[in-house]
């Protein structure tokens, strides 16, 4: 019996890598309506419904989901709104943080 490798289209980290982008970009939009919800000038704005992308990474082609904003001027920084590229080592420092948790 043999299990799955950790690395490319079927490996354990590919799953990982889109969980922990979901969260980090549900994490920046939190902040982003929290710090917009201080600005008495600011329109009011929420969250409005999930969105799907296709990402390209080191361990194969993976989906995300993510929330947007109701007025449109969250500008993600974990992956921008056009590209469909992670950077390269991404994997590594999710890897990383992931083995750091766990100590």
């Amino acid at each position: 019996m043999q299990g799955k490798g950790l690395l490319g289209s079927e490996g354990l980290l590919k799953p990982l890598i889109a969980r922990f982008v979901e969260s980090a970009m549900d994490a920046e939009l939190s902040h982003h309506l929290e710090e917009e919800s201080k600005n008495p000038l600011a329109k009011p704005n929420k969250r409005n419904g999930k969105r799907s992308k296709k990402l390209r990474s080191e361990s194969g082609e993976l989906e995300i989901n993510y929330s947007r904003d109701r007025t449109g001027t969250f500008e993600p920084v974990t992956v921008k709104k056009r590209p469909h590229e992670l950077a390269i080592g991404f994997n590594d420092q999710i890897l990383e943080l992931y083995a750091m948790e766990s100590i």
